[in-house]
């Protein structure tokens, strides 16, 4: 994509429009997982290098939009298969915030009880006091 920018004239506006798009999307939208974000970053960069080259320059244009499409096939292929990525194996429970004041055994034992796994690992996701409640992210 640097190559195609050092080669194709943009003037300035260009710039500030792709950071003005990318920053509404991260401040005024909730929060996305990062395969969404990749995907809208690759859309919208295609569709500003397809409108700042030139027409003469077709193939080479065509060439690099089907070669960042296609790595980015591959690439979202690969992170599906692999099982570090997958949060296949991890659940959201919702829980009191008198979670936090218990004791790790006893955390442990709640959270057997929930979720009737035996070996699991757990992280605090979200603390919301307005609504005293602690979502956990457990995995298995």
């Amino acid at each position: 994509m640097s190559l195609v920018f050092t080669k194709a004239e943009y003037s300035l506006g260009a710039g500030f429009g792709l950071f003005a798009v990318f920053s509404i999307l991260r401040f005024r939208t909730e929060t996305f997982n990062i395969q969404t974000i990749v995907f809208l970053f690759v859309s919208i960069t295609l569709s500003l290098l397809d409108g700042l080259l030139p027409i003469e320059n077709l193939t080479i244009l065509l060439g690099i939009n089907i070669t960042i499409v296609i790595i980015y096939l591959i690439l979202n292929y690969l992170e599906k298969k692999s099982p570090i990525v997958s949060e296949k194996n991890s659940i959201e429970i919702i829980s009191s915030l008198d979670f936090l004041q218990l004791e790790e055994a006893d955390r442990r034992k709640l959270l057997t009880e929930k979720t009737k796994l035996k070996n699991f690992s757990y992280s605090i996701k979200t603390i919301n006091l307005n609504s005293n409640i602690v979502i956990l992210k457990v995995s298995a």
